[in-house]
């Protein structure tokens, strides 16, 4: 139980504002709104993307407020939808925070706050049963016709019965309690949050393209504060990286390569940085749903753009690339190596996520297309044949066979299981079907498949990652807020 219930309802406090916000009084003498504002209006106004219309003027300030508060209840909600994936219990919400959350899980508004921040599990979570419409709500049906995106998202299935869950989730919580003050400066600072020039200077560079010039070596011009900054800037980043990457790959043990034929060999094998065969990938389910609370801040490290179906594009340079520049640049070998192997582990781990969520959104397109055809015909889609397969199904299975070969190359017995990994449980007789539910969502193979197809995620700027790794189920859980994001 919260042994503090003042703090837990000053936590949900937001939702019911949010909920009520066409009665607050910013908006009753607004020269924006020219007519009684709906909440709709109200919304679109607060919850809209900072990179598009900042937040800059002091009357804005109750609105950064305001989002700080919202960030702070989406995270523990984040968390809260993980335990459900996790099948850990949760404690129930207040019953009036749970029917404010129904009004705003009807918002397009809201929707869109939710898709720019990547708090997919949110979606996820709107798809539970308690939060789902309420008959006595009075929501009018929608059009059949209407293009409106649905919150709710197809829910992953649970992982009950994985083994360490609740200790995973718990050692997750720490190291995101635990976060030091780099880290904290970092992750501001990936959030666009950059302190105020002390007087408008022409033609002056953004922090983020100074950093990055000075990341290359580029900018030796830069002040001793800035250079200070930049220096505690790549410090948090670097621990942040490091410390996800081996806590998620900790979650699996990995096979390490070469055969052992002797002594030195043998010690590189034993060693706890020797690259395993198939790379540093992360691979266990319970890697993918506690990532659902670090997708954000991966992508941003990575500079990369997801879009509301978890299609991944990449326009700059990563940060990871640039850090390990700067380190190649210092001569600090240990360093560089040390980043490789995180920013690999932190790349499988979001292209697990991506493809968790892609197969979700696949599923949740596909039940809207059979919900909008029953309502045009007043009866439910013809089946598909019996011999159809679905393309996630066939997928799975041409990376089953390219695994099969891949150990017939390295002279590894192929009639083993793709993998041998002691924290899944058992089957048991009834598997996940996996035309409902594929790749990440069931099946038991190794996130490099999808890489020795081709199908996978490229680091390339501009190219875009449609399909990412994938593997069995996944699963995480809820922790106290990094710094404040999108209250600008």
């Amino acid at each position: 139980m919260n042994e503090n219930p003042q703090k837990e309802r000053d936590l949900w406090s937001i939702v019911e504002d949010l909920a009520t916000l066409q009665q607050s009084l910013h908006f009753e003498h607004s020269l924006i709104l020219d007519k009684k504002p709906d909440l709709e209006a109200c919304l679109r106004r607060v919850l809209r993307p900072h990179d598009e219309a900042g937040f800059e003027s002091p009357k804005d300030r109750w609105m950064v407020d305001l989002r700080q508060d919202l960030d702070a209840a989406l995270e523990e909600l984040t968390f809260r939808e993980i335990r459900n994936q996790l099948g850990l219990a949760n404690e129930q919400l207040p019953r009036d925070t749970g029917k404010n959350l129904r009004i705003l899980f009807r918002s397009e508004a809201f929707l869109r706050y939710l898709n720019a921040y990547l708090y997919f599990a949110i979606r996820f979570l709107a798809n539970r049963k308690a939060f789902r419409p309420d008959p006595r709500d009075n929501e009018r049906p929608a059009c059949p016709d209407a293009n409106v995106l649905r919150l709710p998202l197809c829910i992953p299935p649970t992982l009950a019965g994985y083994p360490g869950a609740q200790i995973y989730f718990e050692l997750f919580r720490k190291q995101r309690r635990e976060e030091s003050s780099p880290i904290k400066l970092a992750l501001s600072f990936l959030d666009d949050f950059h302190p105020q020039r002390k007087q408008p200077v022409q033609y002056e560079l953004r922090e983020p393209s100074e950093y990055e010039l000075w990341l290359r070596g580029l900018r030796p011009e830069t002040g001793e504060q800035q250079r200070l900054r930049f220096e505690t800037i790549s410090t948090g980043l670097t621990d942040w990286v490091i410390s996800r990457s081996e806590f998620y790959l900790s979650l699996s043990p990995h096979e390490t390569a070469g055969t052992g034929s002797n002594e030195a060999e043998v010690n590189e094998i034993k060693s706890q940085d020797a690259r395993p065969r198939e790379g540093w990938l992360v691979t266990h389910p319970i890697a993918a749903r506690l990532a659902l609370a670090d997708v954000y801040w991966i992508a941003r490290l990575l500079r990369a753009d997801v879009s509301d179906d978890g299609a991944v594009t990449y326009q700059k340079p990563s940060w990871l690339h640039l850090l390990r520049f700067r380190a190649i640049l210092a001569g600090d070998l240990e360093l560089t190596h040390m980043l490789e192997k995180a920013e690999e582990g932190i790349r499988s781990v979001f292209g697990y996520v991506c493809d968790l969520i892609q197969n979700s959104v696949e599923l949740t397109q596909e039940d809207d297309r059979r919900k909008a055809e029953a309502a045009k015909t007043g009866q439910p889609p013809a089946p598909p044949p019996d011999q159809t397969r679905k393309w996630r199904a066939v997928f799975d299975e041409e990376l089953d066979e390219i695994a099969r070969q891949r150990r017939v190359r390295h002279f590894r017995d192929p009639s083993l299981p793709l993998q041998s990994d002691p924290s899944r449980p058992p089957r048991g007789n009834g598997p996940v079907d996996p035309i409902l539910w594929s790749g990440a969502g069931a099946s038991g193979r190794s996130a490099s498949e999808a890489d020795i197809s081709g199908i996978s995620k490229d680091n390339t700027p501009g190219q875009s990652s449609g399909v990412s790794p994938r593997s069995d189920q996944t699963a995480i859980t809820p922790i106290p807020s990094s710094p404040a994001r999108r209250a600008r």
